[in-house]
């Protein structure tokens, strides 16, 4: 995640956003975004969108 600081700030973003309700009522933090997100920076990593965000948010 560090060699991708504009992808996990976005990701960061998304998750402040959809805290504070800013964002429609159905948006998660979830696997389907981050999957989202890894497709609009053209990252493919070895490990599922899952695990990623598993990882996440232990940081």
């Amino acid at each position: 995640m560090k060699e991708h600081r504009a992808f996990t700030d976005t990701l960061d973003y998304y998750a402040f956003e959809i805290a504070k309700g800013a964002m429609a009522p159905e948006d998660k933090v979830n696997a389907k975004l981050v999957e989202e997100l890894l497709a609009k920076f053209e990252l493919s990593p070895d490990f599922t969108a899952n695990e990623l965000l598993t990882v996440w948010k232990k940081n």
